[in-house]
């Protein structure tokens, strides 16, 4: 839970007047997406913050990339299983009949993220896993959806 209460206090610093329609990452205030240009100088920015100087034609010590390889080696030795792991990281697998059977549950998925959250966190103590909160929060954003689809049908 560390990552949405991270988004949370970014939101509530950096956003005024959020809409649902609003990119999550924008420029300070103005809500306009950040560009790829400017992702790279946040991960530059953090790397000068933390210290880590990068020769030049050198890698970086903090990356998207690296973050990433993080998040999947973490959920690799902890054992998920491949196709939930695979499908978090937004790939395709390599067996296509396997590929072709899988259909992602969002709940099932979500409670495998959950039992194997404990090791992709950076705290150290062990993040709550409130499932009560989760489904509370997920009818919350159907509800907004089936609102905004609602008003939308309206206005065509």
């Amino acid at each position: 839970m560390e990552a949405v209460e991270a988004i949370e206090r970014y939101l509530e610093f950096e956003r005024v007047n959020l809409q649902p329609e609003d990119a999550l990452f924008s420029s300070f205030k103005s809500g306009k997406p950040l560009t790829i240009g400017a992702f790279q100088q946040s991960y530059r920015n953090l790397n000068r913050y933390a210290g880590w100087k990068s020769e030049k034609g050198k890698f970086r010590r903090a990356t998207s990339h690296m973050m990433r390889k993080f998040f999947n080696t973490q959920l690799i030795n902890a054992g998920m299983p491949e196709e939930i792991r695979e499908h978090l990281m937004g790939h395709t697998l390599k067996d296509k009949v396997r590929e072709a059977y899988f259909l992602a549950d969002p709940t099932e998925l979500q409670k495998v993220y959950l039992t194997y959250m404990s090791n992709i966190t950076i705290r150290d103590s062990e993040p709550e896993k409130n499932e009560d909160e989760i489904q509370k929060l997920q009818k919350q954003i159907n509800d907004v959806k089936a609102m905004l689809e609602s008003v939308n049908a309206e206005g065509k």
